[in-house]
């Protein structure tokens, strides 16, 4: 496995001598977040693939996020949460959500139930329950049921951007995606840039190239 630096160099070594657009030379800023949606894509594929059928564990990242409130007309505790992959229209990037002893997770309710459904549905429901909601700015909030005093939350998931799990290292941490599907990866991001900014040859002999974006 690769910090998101090395994986970044990956790609830049694989372009040769640059690309360019017209703002300039491809920054690495611009190519990580090219990284992100790409490891997004080959993990959910490869969840999808009946040969693999199963989240690698190496993408799956551990953290405990921080209490943001406790909401009183909807009885619930919210966690504030970094967004996760999508599988399909039944999965996401969620692993584990519940004690942080690893060992109990809590149950799920479906998203698109209302306080007042799931009140009704889960009052003589014992077990901690959850589900998140997504805001306007597509943040994720976690919101727990049935414990209004639960402070301490553990999650486990497979996050759309890596670097933005509090206690993730970037300079440091290797980049939660195993050897396979990072070559995958590399692959697709330098397939996705050379589609899109073609290096040219020069027709002026000054030791310059020409770059056309390509279409």
């Amino acid at each position: 496995m690769s910090t998101l630096a090395e994986i970044v160099d990956k790609i830049k070594v694989a372009l040769g001598s640059g690309v360019s657009t017209d703002e300039g030379v491809l920054d690495d800023a611009f190519i990580a977040n090219k990284v992100h949606g790409a490891r997004a894509m080959v993990i959910s594929t490869a969840a999808r693939t009946p040969a693999r059928d199963r989240i690698v564990e190496a993408s799956v990242q551990t953290f405990h996020p921080g209490l943001l409130e406790y909401d009183v007309e909807c009885d619930a505790v919210r966690f504030k949460c970094p967004t996760v992959i999508s599988i399909d229209d039944r999965h996401d990037g969620f692993v584990y959500v519940g004690h942080v002893n690893q060992m109990k997770p809590f149950m799920r309710i479906r998203s698109n139930y209302t306080a007042l459904s799931m009140h009704s549905l889960f009052a003589k429901e014992k077990e901690i329950v959850w589900d998140y909601t997504a805001g306007y700015q597509g943040e994720f909030t976690i919101n727990i049921y049935k414990n209004p005093k639960l402070t301490n939350l553990l999650v486990k998931a497979i996050f759309n951007d890596p670097t933005q799990v509090p206690n993730y290292r970037q300079d440091v941490d290797q980049y939660p995606i195993d050897a396979t599907l990072e070559v995958e990866l590399v692959e697709m991001v330098v397939n996705d840039l050379m589609r899109k900014f073609v290096r040219m040859p020069d027709t002026i002999s000054d030791s310059t190239e020409t770059f056309q974006t390509g279409k």
